[in-house]
């Protein structure tokens, strides 16, 4: 079945179609929020969520998979803002880096460390700041696209995100400091 007909078929509510738009959809919009909410249960909760308000809403169905895929990932983005509002203190990201071949151990261990310390800076961040720091920086989304999703000024977003990196570059300097 092409995506035509998966979208004709999720038109009709035919079962099928709508357990293979699922399956076509679902594990990049559950990365998505979860890289938000680095929280598997939540993550979970908004993909399917974000999913089922398209399945429900047929206008929201577009004709082009790439398009829906970005219609979803904003739905999401938006679900997982919310959720992010309603808790505090959150931990909202979790990489760790694999060594390379040709890197020494302790080149790889003093990356993973600032690694470390750029995602505590992160975490210290109030929560309005976090979102827009990983919408920019790991969705890769533009300032237009996070003021949509957000509902404000692409110079309100501007703004945020230059007092986020105030915010992490002062983390940084008190952390140093502390030493």
């Amino acid at each position: 079945m092409n995506y035509d007909e998966i979208v004709e078929g999720c038109k009709k509510d035919k079962r099928e179609a709508q357990m293979k738009f699922y399956a076509l959809f679902s594990r990049e919009v559950y990365v998505t929020a979860y890289r938000l909410l680095e929280n598997s249960f939540d993550a979970e909760e908004v993909m399917q969520e974000s999913l089922l308000k398209v399945l429900m809403n047929k206008d929201l169905l577009l004709p082009q998979r790439s398009n829906m895929l970005m219609r979803i990932k904003r739905i999401a983005i938006n679900a997982s803002v919310d959720v992010l509002r309603r808790r505090s203190n959150t931990v909202l990201w979790n990489d760790s880096i694999d060594a390379e071949e040709d890197e020494n151990f302790e080149d790889v261990l003093m990356r993973e460390e600032r690694m470390r310390l750029l995602h505590k800076a992160i975490e210290a961040l109030p929560t309005g700041y976090r979102a827009v720091v990983l919408m920019y920086i790991v969705e890769e989304l533009d300032y237009k696209e996070i003021s949509q999703i957000l509902n404000v000024t692409a110079s309100a977003v501007r703004s945020q995100l230059t007092r986020a990196k105030r915010r992490i570059t002062e983390w940084f300097e008190n952390y140093e400091n502390g030493r």
